[in-house]
């Protein structure tokens, strides 16, 4: 049991170091160096995000039913990705601009710890419910649910990090 507190609690701290700016820069303006925005990259990550979750879930939890599982997936991941967005939108500056204009301009990669966060937050108990009666193992479901999520999402985060450069 300690062996998988001290796995979790390092898990934990490890995300929660990214999650904090150590830097502050009054005054500044966000330049993107890059042609590329992140909103350019939206969609291969998205289609790599759906294929390794679907196969993560699929092969892991031998639930045979690819159609459910994509299905499933799909949907969790368009409700968890409209998630950030919706509150980001509605707690920034930009709160009465059109999102095409939020996502020009917007000072910010899209994917970091706190997005991380709430597509758990939003996507478990999805998946959770959507396969639990397909599947005999319900805490492997958990876990693989977590897991494949916090690997498409560290995927993106460096795809718009390696492939879209801005600064202050």
């Amino acid at each position: 049991m300690n062996r998988y507190k001290a796995i979790t609690n390092t898990t934990i701290t490890a995300l929660l170091i990214f999650a904090f700016s150590f830097t502050a820069f009054a005054n500044s303006s966000w330049v993107w160096i890059s042609e590329t925005r992140p909103y350019d990259v939206l969609p291969f990550v998205a289609i790599a995000t759906l294929i390794i979750e679907t196969a993560a879930l699929n092969l892991i939890l031998k639930i045979g039913n690819w159609h459910k599982v994509f299905s499933g997936v799909l949907i969790g991941n368009l409700i968890s990705f409209a998630v950030p967005y919706i509150g980001y939108s509605n707690t920034t500056p930009y709160y009465d601009m059109p999102l095409s204009y939020i996502l020009e301009r917007g000072p910010f990669y899209t994917v970091g710890a706190a997005f991380l966060f709430l597509t758990v937050a939003v996507e478990l108990p999805f998946m959770y419910f959507w396969l639990k009666k397909s599947v005999k193992n319900k805490k492997l479901l958990v876990l693989v649910t977590v897991v494949a999520n916090v690997v498409t999402t560290a995927m993106v985060a460096v795809a718009e990090r390696v492939l879209c450069e801005g600064r202050w």
